[in-house]
C-alpha cells in the first residue's frame, strides 16, 4: 500500500473537543474519591502541569509536587481514579460537548483529500469515542486509528501513542504531522519526529512555544496547504 503524502494526527481532549474543564473536574473529583485530598482546581491555571498527561503520570506529578502524601501507592490510586473518572466525566460533560472554531472546515477538507487523519489521547479507548460521538466528528476518524496511551507502553511526554497511530496509518513521522493543546503532548510529537503543531485552545501562546514547531490561535488558521507547507518545511531539515 502506498504511504499517504501526509498524515494529521489529533489529541482529543481541549483539541477537537472542548472538554478540558470536564476533564480536569472528573479529575479532581475522582481523586478526592480516592484519597480524601482536594487537588488546587482553579481552572486553568491549577492544572497547567498536567494537561495532556496520564492519570497516572497526574497522580506522580501531586506526589512530587506534596500536594499528594509521600507514602501513595500510585499504582493502585492512578487504578481507582481511572475506574471512578470516566462516569464522573460522562456526567459532567454529556450534551455540552462541542467542536472550536473551523475544527469541521479543516476535516471535511482532509476527508475530501483522502489526506489520513488519527487520534492519540491519553484519554480511555470509551471516553475517546465518547467525546468524537458527543462532538459529532467521530465519522470522521478510522476505527483502527484512534489511539489511547492506555494502549501503549508509556503515556506521553513519550511517544507511544503518536508513534502506534502513525504505524496504524502506514505514515513516517516525517511526514506527520501532529495537533496538541498541551506541553507533554508536543513533548511527545516532538519525541517521535512529527511536526508539533500548538493551537492555544487551553494555554497561552508563550507556554506552547518552547515545545511547538509552530504554534496557532484557532482552526481558522489553518488549511491543508498551510500543513503540508510545514510537513515539506519539517523534510527539508532532515
Amino acid at each position: 500500500m502506498p504511504q499517504p503524502n501526509f498524515c494529521i494526527v489529533f489529541d482529543c481532549d481541549g483539541v477537537l473537543v472542548n472538554s478540558e474543564p470536564y476533564s480536569c473536574e472528573s479529575l479532581r473529583q475522582a481523586i478526592l474519591r480516592a484519597t480524601g485530598v482536594d487537588i488546587p482546581h482553579e481552572f486553568p491555571n491549577d492544572y497547567f502541569e498536567v494537561f495532556g498527561l496520564s492519570v497516572y503520570s497526574s497522580i506522580e506529578y501531586y506526589v512530587k509536587k506534596g500536594i499528594l502524601p509521600e507514602n501513595t501507592d500510585i499504582d493502585g490510586v492512578a487504578r481507582k481514579v481511572n475506574e471512578l473518572k470516566d462516569p464522573i466525566y460522562e456526567e459532567l460533560a454529556r450534551g455540552k460537548l462541542s467542536t472550536f472554531p473551523g475544527l469541521k472546515a479543516l476535516l471535511e477538507e482532509a476527508c475530501a483529500k483522502k489526506v489520513a487523519l488519527g487520534v492519540g489521547s491519553s484519554g480511555t479507548p470509551e471516553k475517546i469515542r465518547f467525546n468524537l460521538k458527543q462532538a459529532g466528528i467521530l465519522s470522521y476518524f478510522k476505527e483502527e486509528h484512534i489511539v489511547s496511551s492506555t494502549q501503549v507502553a508509556r503515556g506521553k511526554p513519550a511517544p507511544d501513542v503518536y508513534l502506534k497511530v502513525m504505524e496504524l496509518i502506514g505514515c513516517p513521522p516525517e511526514k506527520s504531522l501532529v495537533i496538541e493543546d498541551a506541553c507533554a503532548g508536543l513533548l511527545a510529537a516532538k519525541n517521535a519526529g512529527a511536526c508539533a503543531i500548538g493551537i492555544t485552545t487551553s494555554l497561552p501562546r508563550q507556554v506552547l512555544e518552547p515545545f511547538a514547531d509552530i504554534v496557532l490561535d484557532s482552526f481558522e488558521e489553518m488549511s491543508l496547504g498551510l500543513l503540508e507547507r510545514l510537513v515539506k518545511e519539517k523534510e527539508k531539515k532532515l
